[in-house]
């Protein structure tokens, strides 16, 4: 279980470098999620990766931080099926609309907690 969550951590934290080196791809990225009820995919994906983080937590060196970010997970999946599909894109245009700097700023957020993830395990 601990490879599992350093691989969520490797991935999420890959996700972020490419984020941070290139913005506009994460513009990409959220204008192809948006497109019909791609949405809905998302929030599976997350559950999933919440349950397992959930699951695996009492394996890891800080269970409590691994804990926190499966039930962070599972709250933004739950997030994504209570709220109309429109309110969820509009969230989700919205920061396709933030200047470069902030998409950075929170790409270097991502890999943060990649790089935390990953100690964690």
């Amino acid at each position: 279980m601990q490879n599992l969550v350093i691989l969520i951590g490797v991935v999420v934290g890959f996700i972020g470098i490419v984020f941070l080196v290139d913005p506009n791809r994460m513009k990409r990225c959220i204008a192809y999620c948006s497109q019909g009820k791609r949405m809905y995919g998302i929030g599976v994906l997350r559950l999933c990766v919440g349950i397992l983080l959930l699951l695996a937590a009492s394996q890891c060196k800080f269970p409590l931080f691994v804990a926190l970010m499966g039930i962070l997970a599972i709250i933004g999946s739950m997030l994504i099926f209570s709220m109309r599909l429109e309110k969820t894109k509009s969230i989700l245009n919205w920061w396709g609309q933030r200047p470069l700097l902030v998409l950075r700023i929170l790409s270097i957020i991502v890999v943060a907690i990649g790089i935390l993830v990953i100690r964690s395990a």
